[in-house]
């Protein structure tokens, strides 16, 4: 029943995204978009792919200080390949919870600390959440320097309080447990359940020498990295807009991508930048193909953690046969 469930809301979202992907390029149009595409600057191709490895880099980094503060120790290296591979499986596997199941499984086999691995990698992504709300904060003030309609800059500042909120609920002990005997009377004792847990296993971090700032900082990088890509891959196919729509749109685009209703995020990307960037006068043919090309540009770099991944399959393989 269980798995029936899973494989139903699976085809769900594949329909949700074909659905997306399909209207518009319907809109665009399937010869506009290859036109757009045909023209691209392979250097600019080149330099995003760096800029996206760079930013995966920074993320294992995070991920390292996470796991150092539960007492697990891994050279940064080793740390890498672990990313990489749960990059590759984020986006070739049907859900993103596959690359933290498959980073979690691969550290404990060797650390024997399942649940401080556990606990790193939800640290790991609340971290990542954070500064997703900082960002939005920062591109509220950048958006009053670009001609773009107030209901924006509101959808901004209700996206960061939301996130803020939120976190400062996690965050906050005490205020934590509060919240989640709110919600146990009012009938969601799961969710009270989730909050309190994770309140708990969070709490060592609150004691861990300059972790917040050491993670925000990898963490607002990474921001950078990604805002820089996407910029980086529309110079490369001629369009010229100003760095600061980047810089705004950018967060708001991965606000979209969370919603957990299509198939990691395709479609929602690609109708969020269409949606956005016609804000700044670009055509939706070049949007959509700013998508697309930084789509591209995921998936190859998520190639590096597929053929890590064969690699030591291969190499346990050889061990067993010695």
């Amino acid at each position: 029943m269980v798995q029936t469930k899973k494989l139903l809301i699976l085809l769900l979202k594949v329909c949700v995204s074909l659905g997306l992907i399909s209207c518009l390029l319907w809109k665009v149009g399937i010869k506009n978009l290859i036109d757009s595409l045909a023209g691209i600057n392979p250097l600019h191709l080149v330099l995003a792919a760096v800029v996206m490895f760079l930013l995966l880099t920074l993320a294992a980094l995070r991920w390292r200080l996470c796991l150092s503060a539960q007492g697990i120790h891994i050279s940064v290296g080793s740390t890498l390949n672990y990313s990489l591979i749960g990059f590759f499986f984020n986006n070739f596997a049907p859900s993103t919870v596959g690359g933290d199941v498959a980073k979690g499984v691969m550290v404990s086999r060797f650390s024997k600390k399942k649940l401080g691995t556990a606990i790193s990698i939800v640290m790991d992504r609340l971290i990542g959440f954070l500064a997703t709300g900082l960002m939005a904060l920062f591109a509220l003030a950048v958006s009053f320097n670009l001609p773009l309609d107030n209901r924006l800059r509101l959808a901004i500042l209700l996206f960061a309080g939301l996130v803020m909120l939120l976190l400062f609920l996690v965050f906050h002990k005490g205020l934590s447990h509060k919240a989640a005997g709110f919600l146990s009377s009012h009938h969601l004792q799961n969710v009270a359940d989730k909050i309190v847990s994770v309140s708990n296993a969070i709490s060592i971090y609150r004691t861990y020498p300059n972790f917040i700032k050491k993670a925000l900082v990898l963490s607002l990088g990474m921001q950078i990295g990604n805002i820089s890509a996407g910029y980086l891959l529309a110079l490369g196919l001629g369009i010229k807009i100003s760095f600061l729509y980047f810089v705004v749109f950018t967060p708001l685009i991965m606000a979209v991508m969370s919603i957990p209703i299509s198939l990691n995020g395709l479609g929602l990307r690609e109708g969020a930048y269409v949606g956005f960037f016609s804000l700044a006068g670009v055509p939706k043919e070049g949007s959509l193909a700013i998508s697309i090309a930084y789509y591209a540009i995921v998936l190859f770099v998520s190639l590096i953690g597929g053929g890590l991944l064969l690699r030591s399959g291969f190499k346990k393989r050889k061990e067993k046969n010695d």
